[in-house]
């Protein structure tokens, strides 16, 4: 891993900034102290989440050896919700992580941490959740390459309780598959784009 420093009108130098032998890393920064490293994984690979502290030092396995696994850390960097499959990408499972006590739990709703957003106090989430989960694709794979299509309820989830209040829900005459799911700044409306026509909409809460 390598960062670039900026000077006043170019970049000036390059320097190792942390050393490893994991590939095709995803990188996000959950908080200013911590660096996130996700290996990428796929229904049939097994992937794992990684820190490291601002310094590039003290480096931690958070989870590892885990198919079908992508997360979606909260703002306060204490916490993310993550995905997870069995070797043939079946039985997908969507689980809440708190780094303190490195507490997990399985929520009720099962869906993918990218139809996720999180609120602004890192409590509570607002998901699209497929009103039936294929047990016959490769999660998330064939969801990734179009290869199928969900229809999507919206819930609001508390994490610390599970409690769940669902918002809106898909209907024949119009349903969503929603992506890129983001909160107004005052929380009172939530926008997706719908992959089914490629539209932004938005849902008052």
């Amino acid at each position: 891993l390598q960062c670039h420093k900026r000077g006043p009108a170019k970049w000036q130098r390059l320097e190792k900034y942390f050393e490893t032998r994991l590939e095709d890393l995803v990188i996000s920064w959950p908080s200013q102290e911590k660096i996130s490293l996700q290996l990428p994984s796929n229904g049939t690979k097994k992937g794992g989440l990684y820190t490291i502290d601002g310094e590039g030092k003290n480096f931690f396995k958070i989870i590892d050896q885990v198919y079908g696994f992508t997360a979606n850390w909260a703002p306060d960097g204490q916490k993310f919700i993550f995905s997870s499959t069995d070797e043939k990408g079946g039985n997908l499972t969507f689980t809440f992580y708190q780094l303190k006590g490195q507490e997990q739990k399985i929520l009720k709703s099962t869906t993918l941490p990218e139809k996720c957003v999180w609120s602004q106090n890192s409590r509570y989430l607002f998901c699209a959740v497929p009103q039936q989960i294929s047990a016959y694709a490769v999660w998330p794979d064939d969801y990734k390459k179009r290869v199928l299509s969900t229809e999507d309820d919206f819930y609001k989830i508390d994490t610390l309780t599970d409690e769940r209040t669902r918002l809106a829900a898909s209907k024949t005459e119009k349903a969503f598959d929603a992506k890129d799911l983001f909160l107004s700044l005052d929380e009172d409306y939530l926008f997706f784009i719908n992959q089914r026509d490629g539209l932004l909409y938005s849902l008052e809460l």
